[in-house]
């Protein structure tokens, strides 16, 4: 859309951070928006202009869900998975009980 000299973009605008995480973990944004949406990756901090900080915590969470994804783990198998791997002191009988 132009307006006058400058360009405007109806996408949505996508932060550095972003950015880092889709390429550090070679995953499409769309795929990173589903992993927010179905709350398997945790809250990021954000800047004051409202920009995500994304740290190692949650590239590993987006690769380990991606490699459970690959498997056709569903999202409950892949909560439970994650639930087990932050909790590693208990034990994970849940999930060799998981049918």
């Amino acid at each position: 859309m132009q307006r006058g000299n400058h360009r405007i973009s109806v996408a949505r605008r996508i932060s550095r951070d972003q950015a880092n995480l889709a390429n550090a973990t070679q995953t499409q944004f769309e795929t990173i928006r589903w992993h927010q949406r179905e709350v398997l990756l945790p809250l990021t901090a954000r800047t004051p202009g409202n920009d995500r900080i994304d740290g190692s915590r949650h590239v590993d969470r987006l690769a380990f869900g991606r490699d459970c994804r690959s498997l056709d783990a569903s999202v409950q198998e892949i909560r439970l998975l994650l639930r087990c791997k932050n909790t590693a002191d208990e034990v994970c009988g849940d999930v060799n009980a998981a049918p």
